[in-house]
C-alpha cells in the first residue's frame, strides 16, 4: 500500500540528504512511491533482508534503528534518514549485509524498479546518494574501536613521607 501524501510526509522526505534539493511536487511523486512499514512487536530483531538475497526494494528509515550485519558481524547502525539495501539495488548484485531491526521502526519501502526511475529522473538524487556512498565507505575504512593493545601507564610510587624533595640552589650537598 503507497503512503498517503501528507505534509508531514513531505517534510521528512526534505530533511532526507537524498531527496533535500527536490521541490514539494517532486517530493510528493517520490512519497507516492513509497509502501509505508510498521516494524512492532514479534518483527523486532526479524531481519528485513539477508545478506546473499536478491535486491527487489531498499529502505528509508523514518523512526528506528537497525543493524547490518555482515559475515555475522555488525558493522554499523543506521537511523532516521538513512537507506539500506540501495547497493545492491543500484549495483543489481545480491545483499552485501543482513539487516536486522533493533526497535520499533517505521520504514519506506521503495521498489527496486521504482527507485532506479527515480535516479533517472532527477540526477540530484544520483548525486546524493553518490555521497552518501563515499561517506559510508570513507567511514568504513576508518577505525571502529579503538585497539586492542594495553595501554602503557607510568608511574612513581613514593615512601610515606612522599615525593623526594629537589635540592635547591642554596642547597649544598657534600
Amino acid at each position: 500500500m503507497a503512503v498517503t501524501v501528507s505534509l508531514d510526509m513531505i517534510l521528512f522526505l526534505k530533511d532526507v540528504s537524498l531527496f533535500e534539493s527536490l521541490s514539494n511536487a517532486q517530493l510528493a511523486e517520490v512519497a507516492r512511491l513509497a509502501e509505508r512499514v510498521d516494524v512492532t512487536g514479534d518483527d523486532i530483531n526479524k531481519p528485513l533482508f539477508y545478506q546473499g538475497e536478491p535486491a527487489d526494494c531498499l529502505y528509508l528509515i523514518r523512526k528506528g534503528r537497525v543493524r547490518v550485519i555482515q559475515n555475522g558481524h555488525e558493522i554499523a547502525r543506521l537511523g532516521p534518514g538513512e537507506t539500506t539495501g540501495e547497493m545492491a539495488v543500484l549495483a543489481g548484485i545480491e545483499r552485501s549485509a543482513t539487516i536486522e531491526p533493533i526497535e520499533p521502526m517505521v520504514l519506506l519501502r521503495f521498489d527496486a524498479d521504482d527507485f532506479l526511475a527515480l535516479l533517472d529522473t532527477y540526477p540530484e538524487i544520483q548525486r546524493a546518494l553518490m555521497r552518501t556512498l563515499v561517506m559510508r565507505l570513507t567511514s568504513a575504512n576508518r577505525p571502529r574501536e579503538p585497539s586492542r593493545r594495553a595501554a602503557t601507564m607510568v608511574g612513581m610510587v613514593w615512601g610515606k613521607d612522599g615525593a623526594p624533595q629537589k635540592p635547591t640552589s642554596g642547597d649544598s650537598k657534600k
